[in-house]
């Protein structure tokens, strides 16, 4: 969410209803669409993706084609493990989420270097 500039569930729910043509979510809705409790309807789910510059086959689906699929089905540990680190890192601030993106670069890096 670092790209689309939101720091929390209130900047998300505020952010999210500036792009959406649809009514309005409130910050309950965007903890459960993030915790995995509920998914947002398909209209819901496309202004995301729009936002985030991805599909919303892999918001919804984790599609391959886009290599950042979850390694976990839902409700499992994994998932659960995911979802908390998601949430933690939505309350970094922007110079934080940079440093995040950047170890990610350079992990992804040296796993694709370690697959040649």
């Amino acid at each position: 969410m670092d790209q689309m500039g939101v720091t929390g569930n209130i900047e998300l729910a505020h952010q999210f209803n500036a792009h959406s043509d649809e009514p309005p979510i409130t910050v309950h809705a965007v903890r459960k669409w993030l915790m995995g409790e509920s998914l947002p309807t398909q209209a819901r789910l496309q202004v995301l993706a729009d936002w985030a510059g991805v599909s919303a086959a892999w918001l919804r689906f984790g599609e391959a084609g886009h290599g950042r699929a979850g390694s976990g089905e839902p409700g499992s540990p994994e998932k659960r493990e995911e979802q908390l680190l998601f949430s933690d890192y939505l309350l970094l601030d922007l110079q934080q989420k940079k440093v995040v993106r950047e170890l990610v670069a350079i992990l992804l890096r040296s796993q694709q270097q370690g697959h040649r």
